[in-house]
């Protein structure tokens, strides 16, 4: 379904870098040859402990900046661990762009295969983890999903292998539409309809993660079956109401 890979290190590269604050930049990555642009921001303090929290929101970065949200960010950054917030395709400020460029090879992959924008967000996020993980001071890094971004980030957590400690996602209902092809609205998927993404969890091979929201999405009895036959059952949480962020953030630096 998503069609990707976690990336190596040395296939994704920084496109332009700016320092917008003293521990603030703004960075575009892309992996090498394909001519895209990720939008990420880094923020950091000078106590940097080796921690990579790669934070997404549907928003992108202007949904770090809600009350209790950003309060939640200023609290990883104090920790000592670097917050890396991504914007995945069709997000943030990038939200209304035209699609990726014309694969030069095969126009036809382009025309005729082009991925659902699930899969596109989902490639992102993995560009952002091969980039965190190829820092020389990152020593473990962890993954957030807000809101919708929290399927797209449990997905990609299932491709990330040991690359990934820790992982939170407050749940939706996977946000996929039969849709029309190029057009990609909202979040088509080609034709594909997926209301719950119980089994997607399955995926994170044991890798610890915080389930809240959960109430009525039917994870419990997957999750619980992966993670046994993994011999990890407490490596994971799962809550049926949902947890203020501040909960969240102690989870996940604890």
């Amino acid at each position: 379904m998503i069609g990707d890979k976690l990336p190596a290190p040395d296939a994704v590269e920084v496109v332009e870098r700016k320092v917008m604050a003293v521990g603030v930049n703004a960075i575009s990555l892309s992996r090498k040859g394909r001519g895209e642009r990720i939008q990420v921001v880094t923020l950091r303090q000078g106590n940097f402990n080796g921690t990579c929290v790669i934070w997404v929101h549907p928003l992108g970065e202007a949904g770090l900046h809600q009350g209790p949200v950003w309060k939640a960010a200023m609290a990883v950054i104090e920790s000592g661990a670097e917050l890396m917030v991504v914007e995945p395709f069709r997000t943030g400020a990038k939200a209304k762009d035209e699609p990726p460029p014309v694969n030069k090879a095969f126009a036809g992959y382009t025309f005729g295969y082009n991925r659902p924008l699930v899969s596109e967000r989902v490639a992102d996020i993995l560009t952002a983890v091969a980039y965190a993980r190829g820092l020389k001071d990152t020593k473990q890094i962890h993954l957030v999903g807000v809101g919708k971004a929290g399927p797209w980030v449990l997905l990609a957590r299932g491709l990330c292998g040991d690359a990934v400690q820790r992982n939170r996602r407050g749940p939706e209902p996977l946000p996929l539409r039969a849709g029309q092809g190029r057009q990609r609205r909202d979040d088509a998927a080609g034709g594909a309809e997926v209301r719950r993404p119980a089994g997607a969890g399955g995926a994170v091979r044991a890798g610890e993660l915080y389930l809240h929201n959960a109430e009525g999405i039917g994870t419990g009895q997957w999750l619980d079956a992966a993670y046994v036959a993994a011999n990890a059952p407490r490596a994971w949480q799962r809550h049926d109401a949902k947890k203020d962020t501040a909960a969240v953030v102690q989870w996940l630096l604890r």
